[in-house]
């Protein structure tokens, strides 16, 4: 903890700079000021904290907040983020009574103020968040601290010796691990959790509900395949794929991080391609080979009503991401060769016989060219995918019954 420690103070004047940026680029003052441990509000009526990373997790827990704000109506929420897309998604998914927080850098300071000024009567941390400095403060405030959903990556269970330290001393303060995977599970027990504090109860993504889709009108005006959450070097090769179809199949882009928009108009411009920006309000014509969807909360229509979905962070070394959302719509998913972070749910998906893998672009382009010329196809390929992700249902009563066991909607004895 040590080592750590020390890091994080050097790190603090590059984190106010990088802060500060990004509260002038996003235009959000309560960013800036609650990153830093400032600005923060006061809650006397011991909320319920759930802490979220960013987007994807704020989607997954969104299922068990609605469930625990209809049972527990009288217990208040506050939901966490460190982004502002995280915080735009808290705001379009969850409860309004719910409220939202930035939680601050973990230096000691700043999170200190905020477990007082928080005041929860038990802290859900989503997935991968282990924050050092924060977990002690809240263990030295004896306030129930319970990751839900929980996932390791293989770069946290194999990072340096003093890190794995870091994490063996936070995790001392954990009161249960409800972790995803039992492989994610044994992980957590590798880092220094008690076994008998660790349970297995499956992914909270397969609770998400599936039967609605917002949109205003019911699809774009052609049929499209849709590249879904693309990162950095994907666009390119998505771009290339597009170009050499025969076909008026239309590909709309999605990207990871909206705010990239610009660097990918730029590549499609000097690709020669005609592309239009959903940002602007530019129509789809017959002409238009691209449309760059940059636009918050919309995956889910543009998913369902795709002839099919490529996941992005899988032709780059990335890792992928969540496949049970299209897996829920009954979309034909189809990934790269870069899935580490989604291993799980595409074995799930394998045993179904409802997902494709590709080892690269040039594999993609043969699929691509398939889906143009007979999308009836792929029709099985959703099917599969749906019965899959319907067939796990059941984990959102078992997480709910979980943490009524431990009996976090009760109050704590003593406040600050």
């Amino acid at each position: 903890m040590v080592i750590y420690r020390v890091l994080i103070y050097l790190l603090l004047p590059a984190f106010w700079l990088y802060t500060l940026k990004r509260r002038f680029s996003d235009g959000d003052q309560r960013y800036f000021l609650q990153r830093c441990g400032w600005a923060l509000p006061r809650y006397a009526d011991q909320p319920l904290w759930v802490h979220c990373a960013s987007v994807g997790e704020v989607q997954a827990v969104a299922a068990l907040v609605d469930t625990i704000h209809e049972q527990y109506p009288e217990i208040p929420v506050v939901v966490s983020t460190v982004t502002p897309t995280g915080a735009a998604m808290a705001r379009k998914v969850l409860p309004d009574q719910v409220a939202h927080v930035y939680l601050p850098f973990d230096s000691p300071a700043a999170v200190r103020r905020f477990v007082r000024h928080l005041n929860p009567r038990a802290a859900l941390i989503m997935e991968t968040e282990i924050w050092p400095n924060l977990f002690t403060e809240i263990g030295h405030q004896k306030i129930p601290l319970v990751i839900i959903n929980g996932r390791l990556s293989d770069k946290t269970l194999n990072t340096k010796n003093w890190m794995k330290a870091a994490y063996r001393a936070s995790l001392k303060h954990v009161t249960r691990v409800l972790a995803k995977n039992p492989a994610d599970g044994a992980g957590f027990i590798q880092l220094g959790t008690d076994p008998d504090k660790v349970d297995v109860l499956g992914n909270l993504k397969f609770a998400r509900q599936s039967g609605i889709v917002e949109k205003k009108s019911s699809a774009l005006p052609r049929p499209y395949w849709l590249a879904a959450s693309t990162h950095e070097g994907e666009e390119r090769l998505l771009a290339d794929i597009q170009q050499s179809l025969k076909s008026p199949l239309l590909l709309v882009i999605a990207p990871r991080h909206p705010e990239r928009s610009m660097v990918i108009q730029g590549q499609l411009k000097a690709m020669g391609i005609l592309f239009s920006v959903r940002s602007k309000n530019e129509p789809v014509t017959a002409k238009t080979q691209i449309y760059l969807a940059d636009t918050l909360g919309e995956m889910r229509w543009l998913m369902k009503f795709s002839q099919c979905v490529f996941m992005g962070g899988s032709l780059v070394p990335v890792g992928g991401h969540n496949l049970l959302e299209p897996a829920a719509l009954g979309c034909p998913i189809i990934v790269g060769s870069s899935v580490h972070n989604v291993e799980p749910e595409v074995e799930l998906l394998r045993e179904h016989q409802a997902i494709l893998e590709v080892p690269n672009a040039e594999a993609l382009k043969d699929i691509i060219n398939t889906l143009s010329h007979d999308p009836t196809g792929f029709i099985p390929l959703g099917q599969a995918a749906s019965q899959a992700f319907h067939g796990q249902q059941g984990v959102l009563a078992r997480y709910l019954r979980a943490l009524e066991k431990l009996q976090l909607f009760s109050s704590r004895q003593h406040g600050f």
